[in-house]
């Protein structure tokens, strides 16, 4: 498959040589979500999160554990929307304790030459030794349009993480798992230390709905993402946004890792 013909990175992204553009072969080569179970990445993630400190990427940036759910086709990206649940939802889709309408819809989408879709989550590619774009926001959501722009202005920056990114994921052995996204949560529900994140996943029709519901606790879960954000002390308060695999639910806890 070719690579998807879209413009991912202005100019100033594109020149700093660690970006290359997305193909469904790069997608679907990664590891399933039943596959990475078993790794464990909180203290490589709570590194990584100490680079994006040390850098000032901590309000743009978090940490993911790269995996798909599902396979795409030729000329298809994951497209994200930001959405307002309403009676006409699906009730198998949304759990009936749904703390905020708002809610992120990911979906297998067929490219066409109207959208301007936004990356939002990147993976390492230990071959090429740079980022490639994983999944995408709807080009209409202004927020997350604006926070790559913000991304993109602080490309030195970038360009120094990187570097050390890199270093960091060769020595631990994780270049196929470490990968960084644009922070999404609070447009779904801003009240992070109180809330927790699910995601259903439909593999037949390849989509997800992601969504917030009371604090809980599961047993079973597979964290994914890491968010983190630093007080006046410099401790660094980890995000975790867990996952299962396909028909169960995210959550996050909250922990706190002093970070120097």
């Amino acid at each position: 498959m070719s690579a998807v013909m879209i413009d991912e990175y202005p100019t100033q992204l594109f020149e700093t040589n660690i970006f290359k553009n997305f193909t469904q072969n790069d997608f679907n080569d990664k590891f399933h979500i039943d596959e990475i179970s078993g790794i464990k990445m909180d203290e490589a993630a709570v590194s990584v999160g100490q680079l994006l400190k040390n850098h000032k990427l901590l309000d743009l940036l978090g940490v993911c554990n790269i995996h798909n759910h599902f396979h795409l086709k030729e000329n298809e990206i994951v497209l994200a929307k930001a959405s307002v649940a309403n009676d006409n939802d699906s009730i198998s889709h949304f759990d009936i304790n749904m703390t905020s309408p708002n809610y992120l819809h990911l979906k297998a989408t067929n490219l066409d030459s109207n959208m301007h879709p936004v990356p939002y989550m990147w993976a390492y590619d230990k071959q090429s030794k740079m980022f490639f774009a994983l999944q995408f926001f709807d080009g209409s959501n202004k927020e997350m349009k604006d926070r790559f722009q913000k991304l993109t202005e602080r490309s030195e920056s970038l360009i120094n993480f990187y570097q050390e990114f890199v270093q960091l994921a060769e020595n631990l052995g994780l270049e196929d798992n470490l990968g960084i996204y644009l922070l999404y949560a609070d447009i779904i529900n801003k009240k992070l230390s109180t809330e927790e994140f699910r995601e259903i996943t439909d593999t037949e029709s390849r989509e997800q709905w992601v969504y917030t519901t009371p604090a809980d606790k599961f047993k079973q879960s597979i964290p994914t993402h890491w968010t983190f954000s630093a007080d006046c002390d410099g401790i660094i308060e980890v995000v975790c946004m867990q996952m299962c695999s396909n028909k169960t639910g995210t959550y996050h806890d909250r922990v706190h890792h002093k970070l120097g």
